[in-house]
């Protein structure tokens, strides 16, 4: 497994769990999601209100579970593209970055991968995903795969989001503003 520190050193061949047993603050993506002109898929940051910072996702459907996520009250912080898992595959060298490491507030931890039902059928996506499961299975760590989520629980998660974080510029006001309830009308 290769992965990333907090400082930004990339330490290649580590043992998976041993990687993570410190705090998840010591962590950083192993790449950042590419963005050019013509892409197929969107590229952003989702900010989390729980983290209180931006979280890369890479498709509109990882953002689908960023969402998810965000509501979850188990997840204590989601690091995306955490690592790159090496594995042999029908004799030859194969590597997968699986697209989040989900700490939780238990102390355990979860890989999710993300792809649409579509892809789901696909052999070699099928091969990939095993193997990423016996990994996280070999070591005690919760392994998911996530797909689209029904129509109308993204409709509520996307509209209950724009309420989860106070407005930026409250604390400005409220400096401005209690002045004024002090003095009596």
């Amino acid at each position: 497994m290769t992965f990333r520190d907090g400082r930004g050193k990339l330490h290649v061949n580590s043992p998976l769990l041993s990687a993570f047993e410190e705090s998840f603050t010591a962590y950083r993506p192993v790449r950042k999601p590419p963005g050019y002109r013509g892409m197929g898929h969107m590229p952003g940051l989702y900010w989390h209100s729980r983290m209180k910072t931006h979280v890369s996702y890479e498709s509109r459907l990882e953002l689908a579970v960023l969402l998810q996520l965000d509501f979850e009250p188990s997840v204590l912080h989601v690091l995306p593209q955490p690592f790159v898992l090496h594995f042999a595959q029908g004799g030859r060298s194969r590597r997968h970055i699986p697209d989040f490491l989900v700490w939780h507030i238990d102390g355990h931890m979860t890989v999710i991968d993300v792809k649409s039902r579509r892809e789901l059928e696909d052999p070699a996506v099928k091969a990939v995903f095993n193997a990423t499961q016996r990994a996280c299975e070999d070591r005690g760590i919760t392994y998911s795969v996530q797909s689209e989520p029904p129509p109308s629980l993204l409709a509520n998660l996307v509209w209950l989001a724009g309420y989860k974080a106070a407005p930026a510029s409250l604390d400005r006001y409220v400096s401005l503003t209690l002045p004024l309830f002090s003095v009596p009308v």
